[in-house]
């Protein structure tokens, strides 16, 4: 992470990333059961990133940008996912306001994602529940994933933009899905 870059506040659950930066959370799932968090994206700057890093991963500068094995992200200018440098489906667009929610299934390898309680990549809450891979926006061993993984934002080329986390402390915007937890239980 690009640390002067970086402003923490509300308890560090919201952070204000500035000129290419990113962070990752400090709460971090184990690697297996099914685990689920929220991201809004408060104050949108343009090129702002939410996703998800292996705990063992360290943002570099330049932010959260999906070109690691253990890093996912979703853009919000353009909808586009990444991870290990490859491009994965183009979801919705966000801004200010919207709320992002990450549903990770270690028991089933697979990744989904909602803005605003719709499910991203045409999945259903059903298929999420079931851990039925058709829609999700990942699937892959996520063994490789030591540690667990943690919540992440980031934002690119000279902008700021303002996240705040939701590991369950607050009421979820969206329903949390049948046999998931929140990440700080």
């Amino acid at each position: 992470e690009n640390q002067a870059a970086i402003t923490y506040s509300n308890a560090n659950l919201t952070v204000n990333c500035v000129n290419s930066a990113g962070t990752m959370g400090t709460i971090c799932t184990t690697g297996a059961g099914k685990w689920y968090y929220e991201i809004t994206m408060d104050v949108d700057g343009g090129y702002g990133t939410v996703g998800l890093v292996g705990a063992a991963i360290n943002i570099q500068v330049g932010g959260l940008d999906g070109n690691e094995a253990a890093e996912w992200m979703w853009q919000d200018s353009n909808g586009s996912t990444r991870n290990n440098s490859s491009a994965g489906p183009t979801l919705s667009t966000y801004t200010a306001g919207d709320v992002l929610g990450w549903a990770i299934d270690f028991d089933n390898d697979l990744i989904w994602c909602h803005k605003n309680g719709t499910w991203q990549n045409s999945a259903t809450l059903a298929e999420v529940v079931a851990g039925t891979a058709t829609n999700a926006i990942w699937s892959g061993t996520l063994a490789s994933v030591v540690g667990g993984i943690t919540p992440s934002v980031g934002c690119n080329g000279g902008t700021s933009s303002t996240f705040t986390l939701n590991c369950g402390q607050l009421a979820f915007d969206t329903a949390i899905p049948t046999g998931f937890k929140k990440i700080n239980t």
